[in-house]
């Protein structure tokens, strides 16, 4: 069977198989590997690879052999938990959200390599840190 690298990528990511992905069970942490597995291809793949055309709803949902909505519902879902995004968020909310989670990842993990290893220098316009208002 040849699978989609984006797919495959994408479930091995989440920790799940493509027979777990397609397959109708409703338990919840298959479930919650699924939303992670939709959100991935409809949104991390954007901001990971740039240069490709971003993938559609319909494709996503025959790829892992779902309806286009059930893509959307599951993504959204999976940005909210762990992006804080509104369940309702558009893509392109969605799309912002993961990559200011990716920046300040990228933040925490300098500082860490910092105070553990010395001298590092972060490329310029690679992370943006924010100062707190407050």
């Amino acid at each position: 069977m040849i699978i989609s690298p984006a797919l495959a990528r994408a479930c091995k990511a989440a920790g799940i198989t493509l027979t777990q992905l397609r397959e109708q069970n409703k338990r919840r942490e298959i479930a919650h590997k699924r939303f992670q597995v939709y959100h991935h291809l409809l949104i991390a793949e954007r901001v990971l690879y740039p240069n490709r055309p971003p993938m559609s709803q319909p494709i996503c949902g025959r790829l892992c052999h779902r309806d286009h909505t059930t893509i959307l519902y599951g993504a959204r879902q999976h940005s909210a938990k762990h992006y804080g995004t509104r369940p309702e968020a558009l893509t392109d909310e969605m799309v912002a959200a993961y990559e200011t989670h990716r920046a300040h990842i990228g933040a925490i993990w300098a500082v860490q390599w910092l105070e553990g290893y010395g001298e590092f220098e972060i490329p310029q316009g690679a992370v943006e840190i924010v100062e707190d208002a407050a």
